[in-house]
C-alpha cells in the first residue's frame, strides 16, 4: 500500500520542483562566493613573469620546476607590517622549502630601494630569491595592493590565494597566536593532495605607491615622452616601420600604441639591473606608462595650438668627419630571403695612432640590421690574428678574444661619443666592415651607409679594449626550451668594466652577466629578459664598475628550441654554432678601459 505522502502527485511535484530550485540557489551562491576572486580561468592564469633576483640568476616562472607551489611575498623594509611578518615568513620558508614550496619576494618600496632590500634580507636570513620590482611589472600582474600581500600560485600559474599570512595582523606587537593561518593551511591542503577553492581577503599593510598622473593628461605631458622614447627610430627615415613624428599620426595608432606598452614590447629596451644605471636607458619608468596609457584612455586630449613637439631635439651627429668608410661600391638587397653579410677591407694610411672619439652610422633606413668594424693592428697579419689574439680558456670551453672596434643594431642610437677615453686605430691599420642586411618585401639598392669618424686632438686618458667571449660547443637539442650555455673569464689585472654586449640568434631568450668577486659572491651587473634578435645593443654604464684580479666574469646565455618558441627557424633541429642567422651563436662581449699608454702586446699578455 503506497503511503498517502507519496500518493499525491501534486505534492511530489512541488517537492522535486524546490529541490532543484533550492539547489540551483545553493550552487549558484556557492560558485559566486567562491570563484568571484577571477571570473575565468584566463584572468586566474598569470602571464609569464621574470625575475631578476638580487641573490640569484634572473628566471622565469615557468622554469620553475619540481615545485608543489610558489608563493610570492610583498616586502618594505620601512612599513611596520613588513617588520612585523619578517620573521614568521622566515619560518615558513624554513617549514615549507624542503617541501617542495618555492618562495619568492618582491620589494616594493621606493626609498633606497636597494639598501634597502639589502638590508631587509640580511636581517630575515630569507632563502629564496629576493628581487626589486623597479618596473613595478610583478604589481602590476598579481594587482597587489599593500605589503601585505601574499599570493600562492600552483606550478602552472593558477593564483589559488591572494591575503594576508594569518589573521593577527592588526596585533603589531602581540604574542597572541593567530586563529586562522591562511598561508599555512593552504600550502598543507596543496601538499596533502586536497583540491584548493581560490580565495582572495583584504591584506592589511602599507599601500604600496603607484605612479601620480594629472588628474587632466593632454598632449603637452605625451609629447616630451614620445620624443625622448619613440620618435628617434618611429620617424619618416628612421629604421622603425611606422612614423611617430606628429600628433596626428601618433593618435591614428593609439589602438597599437596602447597594445606595446601594455605588453612591454617597445620601447625595446630588456636590460634590468640592481647594480648599475644605463647611458641611453630607453625603457619607460612607471610614471612615463602612466602618462601615455592615461592619455589614451582619456580621450587622446590634446590643447588648441600645441606643437607636434614642445621642443626641437637636438640631432646628435658628426657633419664634418675627420675620416669616413663609405661602401666600395652599392649593395643589391633582396626583396625576400636570406642574405648573406657583407663585407669589406679598408687600409687606413695613418702615419700616426688616431684615437676615436665619436663614432656615427649613416645606414640605409629599414634595409640594415646591424653593422660593425674590426680595426687590425699591421704588426699582426689579418691571417694570424686568430691565433695572436684569441685563446680557448678553462672554464667552460669559453673562447677569449681581444677586439678593437665597435657595431651598430636596430633600435640603438647611432651617434657614440667616448669622453676622457677612445678607440685607438694604430698607424698603417685595416678595418673590416660587415653588414647584415634584412630583406623589407622589395629590392632596394644601398648606395648611403658610411661610418664617419671623428679623433681626439690629443691621447685620450683610457682606451677602450673588447673581449669577446663566444661558447663554441653549443648544442642545443630538439624542443629544450631552457638551453644554458656558460661563458667565464678570470681575470688576470684589476680592470674598470664599463659595458656589454651580447650576440645570439633566433633561438636566444635570455641572457646575464655577473661578477664573482675573490670571497664567491656574486655580484649581478646585467639581466636581458627576453632577449630580442632585432635589438642588438652595447650597454654601456653610467659608471664603471671596479673588477679586480681573480675576479671572474661569467655569463650565461638562455635559448629556446621549442615550438613555443614562434621565431624558431625549426624546434625539431638540432642547433650548433654557425654564421647563418638559422644557425646559433652565444657570444658574450664586455669592455673594459685600460691606460692609453698600454701598448697592445701588453694588453694581450695582460688580458689573455
Amino acid at each position: 500500500m503506497t503511503p498517502p505522502f507519496f500518493s499525491n502527485t501534486k505534492f511530489f511535484k512541488l517537492l522535486f520542483l524546490s529541490i532543484i530550485l533550492f539547489g540551483c540557489v545553493s550552487c549558484s551562491h556557492y560558485i559566486k562566493h567562491h570563484l568571484d576572486f577571477y571570473k575565468n580561468d584566463k584572468k586566474n592564469l598569470l602571464k609569464d613573469l621574470t625575475f631578476f633576483p638580487i641573490n640569484s640568476l634572473r628566471f622565469r616562472l615557468s622554469e620553475i620546476q619540481k615545485v608543489k607551489a610558489i608563493v610570492i611575498f610583498m616586502r618594505e623594509k620601512d612599513c611596520p607590517i613588513s617588520e612585523k611578518y619578517g620573521h614568521r615568513i622566515a619560518d615558513l620558508e624554513r617549514k615549507y622549502l624542503k617541501k617542495g614550496i618555492q618562495f619568492i619576494y618582491n620589494y616594493v618600496g621606493q626609498i633606497k630601494p636597494k639598501d634597502s632590500a639589502k638590508a631587509d634580507l640580511k636581517k630575515f636570513g630569507f632563502t629564496g630569491p629576493y628581487f626589486i620590482d623597479s618596473r613595478q611589472k610583478v604589481i602590476d600582474a598579481l594587482q597587489a595592493k599593500t605589503t601585505g600581500d601574499v599570493f600562492i600560485l600552483t606550478p602552472d600559474r593558477q593564483i589559488i590565494y591572494r591575503g594576508p599570512v594569518d589573521d593577527q595582523f592588526h596585533l603589531l606587537k602581540s604574542a597572541v597566536k593567530p586563529k586562522n593561518n591562511y598561508v599555512s593551511d593552504i600550502l598543507d591542503a596543496v601538499l596533502s593532495g586536497k583540491k584548493v577553492i581560490p580565495k582572495s581577503l583584504p591584506a592589511p599593510g602599507c599601500v604600496i605607491s603607484r605612479p601620480v598622473t594629472n588628474t587632466e593628461v593632454s598632449w603637452i605631458d605625451v609629447a616630451p615622452i614620445i620624443q625622448k622614447k619613440c620618435a628617434n627610430c618611429h620617424q619618416l627615415q628612421g629604421d622603425a616601420p611606422i612614423d611617430l613624428s606628429s600628433y596626428k599620426k601618433i593618435a591614428g595608432r593609439h589602438a597599437m600604441t596602447k597594445y606595446v606598452i601594455e605588453n612591454d614590447l617597445m620601447p625595446p629596451w630588456s636590460a634590468h639591473s640592481n647594480t648599475v644605471s644605463f647611458k641611453d636607458d630607453m625603457s619607460l619608468i612607471p610614471y612615463e606608462k602612466s602618462i601615455l596609457m592615461k592619455w589614451i584612455a582619456t580621450g587622446l586630449k590634446r590643447k588648441k595650438g600645441t606643437k607636434a613637439f614642445l621642443t626641437k631635439k637636438r640631432v646628435k651627429g658628426i657633419k664634418n668627419p675627420d675620416y669616413s668608410i663609405k661602401l666600395t661600391k652599392p649593395k643589391k638587397i633582396n626583396a625576400t630571403g636570406f642574405m648573406p653579410y657583407h663585407t669589406f677591407i679598408i687600409q687606413t694610411n695613418f702615419t700616426e695612432d688616431k684615437w676615436i672619439k665619436e663614432i656615427e652610422f649613416i645606414t640605409k633606413p629599414k634595409v640594415v640590421h646591424h653593422m660593425l668594424f674590426d680595426i687590425f693592428d699591421h704588426q699582426f697579419p689579418i691571417k694570424h690574428q686568430k691565433l695572436e689574439f684569441c685563446k680557448k680558456l678553462k672554464l667552460f670551453g669559453t673562447s677569449a678574444c681581444v677586439r678593437t672596434g665597435y657595431g651598430w643594431g636596430m633600435g640603438v642610437e647611432k651617434h657614440q661619443a667616448f669622453s676622457k677615453s677612445g678607440i685607438r686605430i694604430p698607424i698603417k691599420s685595416k678595418i673590416a666592415v660587415s653588414i647584415h642586411y634584412e630583406p623589407i618585401g622589395e629590392q632596394v639598392v644601398d648606395n648611403v651607409t658610411e661610418i664617419r669618424f671623428l679623433f681626439h686632438k690629443r691621447t685620450p686618458e683610457n682606451q677602450i679594449i673588447t673581449l669577446r667571449l663566444t661558447d663554441p660547443l653549443i648544442k642545443i637539442p630538439p624542443e629544450e626550451p631552457n638551453y644554458k650555455s656558460e661563458m667565464a673569464y678570470h681575470v688576470k689585472m684589476d680592470l674598470l668594466f664599463v659595458g656589454v654586449s651580447i650576440h645570439m640568434h633566433l633561438r636566444g631568450k635570455a641572457s646575464t652577466v655577473f661578477v664573482e668577486k675573490t670571497n664567491n659572491e656574486k655580484e649581478s651587473i646585467i639581466n636581458i629578459d627576453p632577449w630580442n634578435f632585432n635589438f642588438q645593443r652595447h650597454y654601456w654604464f653610467e659608471k664603471p664598475v671596479k673588477v679586480v684580479k681573480d675576479s671572474y666574469i661569467k655569463c650565461i646565455n638562455w635559448f629556446d628550441n621549442s615550438s613555443k618558441n614562434i621565431i624558431n627557424p625549426d624546434p625539431k633541429q638540432t642547433v650548433v654554432r654557425g654564421l647563418k642567422t638559422t644557425d646559433e651563436m652565444s657570444n658574450c662581449t664586455p669592455f673594459f678601459l685600460l691606460p692609453s699608454s698600454k701598448k697592445l702586446k701588453d694588453i694581450l699578455k695582460d688580458i689573455l
